[in-house]
């Protein structure tokens, strides 16, 4: 299970779905995110490595408050 600034993130969603589930991030700040990373839009939570996890939630982490 992935989990990002202190939230799970439910491991069947895509992923561009689930960060949605973190306070203060919508679709299109989603969207942006994944783009921003490269991300595959169809990757799911389960099937992210550690590597990504890692580097979206340092994203987060710095970027948003």
């Amino acid at each position: 299970m992935a989990r990002i600034v202190g939230v799970d993130l439910p491991r069947a969603k895509r992923v561009e779905v689930a960060l949605q589930s973190i306070y203060g991030i919508g679709p299109a700040r989603a969207k942006r995110l994944m783009a921003r990373l490269n991300l595959d839009p169809t990757l799911r939570v389960q099937n992210m490595t550690d590597e990504q996890v890692n580097t979206l939630s340092a994203l987060i982490q710095n970027e948003y408050k």
